[in-house]
């Protein structure tokens, strides 16, 4: 629980550039936010190991586009590195233009900060994942219904491990956490936000508002669709999708 705590740090993030034609509309130069402190350590180690480099290759190849990315926590520290980099005038005014691909992140920015990295940072999220929407009101909640949970009659919980929730729904919408409630601040995913629906028959991707991911899932893929082979056979089925289309 203590590492799913918004233990946040204060940041003052420098709006990205715009790279879309014709945009008229006119940005502050900074946003003033919160990041999640133990993903804004990991993403400034990735870049005092990772910055110089990414500037001698945008030297090297100028044509190319830098991209960052990870899974799971992995993906929220590419988030952070990201934000970060684009923090560094120097870098901003010398690197290729610079994205992040996050593929199941775990919360980590507040809203402001999630909103400023739109086009910057793209994260994806399949399914019911429940990293993605683990961040401490909800971490609360997933623990005080797996104790409501317990007391259930044995027929009961095995109905809800099958993912049967409807039987129970109303009696796990009643728990309540009061002192984790009176937490103001919430984290997000970074950037801008795809939802990925898979099931037996088809597949489709959209994008979503981040508070979508306001609440765990009891479903009974909750856990593995968060596995990494998830989002890759996912993500081969949208593409063959889409050269099926092409091809028509």
């Amino acid at each position: 629980m203590t590492d799913l705590c918004p233990d946040l740090h204060p940041i003052v993030a420098r709006m990205p550039p715009s790279h879309s034609e014709g945009e008229s509309t006119v940005k502050p130069p900074f946003v003033i936010g919160g990041v999640h402190k133990g993903f804004y350590l990991s993403g400034k180690h990735i870049v005092s190991g990772a910055r110089d480099e990414l500037l001698r290759l945008s030297e090297e190849h100028p044509g190319y586009d830098i991209f960052i990315t990870g899974h799971s926590l992995g993906a929220s520290a590419a988030s952070l590195a990201t934000i970060l980099l684009y923090k560094d005038k120097d870098y901003v005014n010398r690197a290729n233009r610079t994205r992040c691909v996050a593929f199941g992140p775990a919360p980590c920015v507040t809203e402001a900060v999630g909103e400023a990295f739109n086009g910057v940072i793209t994260s994806y999220i399949f399914n019911d994942d429940i990293v993605s929407a683990m961040e401490i009101h909800t971490a609360a909640r997933f623990v005080e219904m797996c104790k409501e949970i317990e007391k259930l009659p044995f027929l009961t919980r095995l109905a809800i491990d099958f993912g049967l929730t409807r039987f129970v729904s109303g009696q796990l919408g009643k728990i309540r956490t009061p002192d984790v409630d009176q937490l103001q601040t919430r984290v997000y995913s970074a950037g801008t936000v795809f939802h990925i629906r898979s099931d037996a028959d088809s597949i489709e991707m959209a994008p979503t508002r981040r508070q979508t991911f306001q609440d765990v899932s009891f479903s009974a893929n909750a856990l593995l669709d968060h596995y990494p082979a998830k989002y890759e056979s996912a993500f081969g089925c949208l593409l063959a999708a889409r050269r099926a289309e092409v091809e028509a």
